[in-house]
């Protein structure tokens, strides 16, 4: 749990920043302001958490990232199952969404 309060230190951080720059013409891009990313950073990892939570009530492990070939993940030490795929996709989805306003 001291991870996670350090990772939320850090997103409270990262909305601060965004906060006092989201308007300096500095970082204005084609696309849009360049600093979008610090004012994501806290809602996925609560995103992160919120997936996490289930995963150990249920399995009683961690989530893993998916690997591109096989059935383990990335260390080789576990086999992934459908849960660790839907919290994949989830989590990329709200990155998509939250980046892109999908």
């Amino acid at each position: 749990m001291s991870y996670y309060l350090c990772w939320i230190l850090i997103a409270i951080v990262h909305l601060i920043f965004y906060a006092n720059f989201k308007d300096d013409t500095s970082f204005q891009m084609v696309n849009g302001s360049a600093i979008i990313g610090f004012r994501n950073t806290i809602f996925l990892v609560l995103i992160f958490q919120v997936l996490r939570f289930p995963n150990l009530k249920i399995q009683h492990q961690e989530l893993v990232a998916p690997s591109k070939g096989g059935n383990s993940d990335l260390y080789g030490e576990r086999n992934q199952n459908f849960l660790d795929f839907a919290s994949f996709i989830i989590y990329m989805a709200a990155i998509a969404t939250l980046l892109f306003g999908i």
